[in-house]
């Protein structure tokens, strides 16, 4: 389930440059490192909250209804379940956005 240590390290990187270099385009206010990790350790804690309750409760949960029987094997049926997990928990974290 969980990824190596290395490659996590590597994801969280990319991220960080990604998002930082979108925080830049977007005309920011203020590059102060203070500022800047004000604002990260405020929203982080929601992220986090987004990430766990839209993308990995609702996705298994949706997941799981379309494979009943609990067999994780390989074939269509799985990447159904799969695809319309991630579908539905993709909305729902857009309207829990917008909310």
């Amino acid at each position: 389930m969980f990824q190596p240590i290395k490659r996590t390290l590597i994801v969280v990187v990319i991220t960080g440059v990604i998002g930082y270099f979108y925080y830049i385009v977007q005309y920011s206010i203020s590059l102060d490192t203070i500022i800047l990790l004000n604002v990260f350790a405020q929203t982080l804690p929601t992220s986090i909250a987004e990430v766990v309750i839209c993308w990995v409760i609702l996705g298994i949960t949706f997941e799981s209804f379309i494979q009943p029987d609990g067999r994780r094997g390989r074939g269509r049926r799985r990447i159904t379940s799969i695809i319309i997990g991630a579908i539905v928990a993709t909305i729902l974290f857009g309207v829990y956005h917008f909310a």
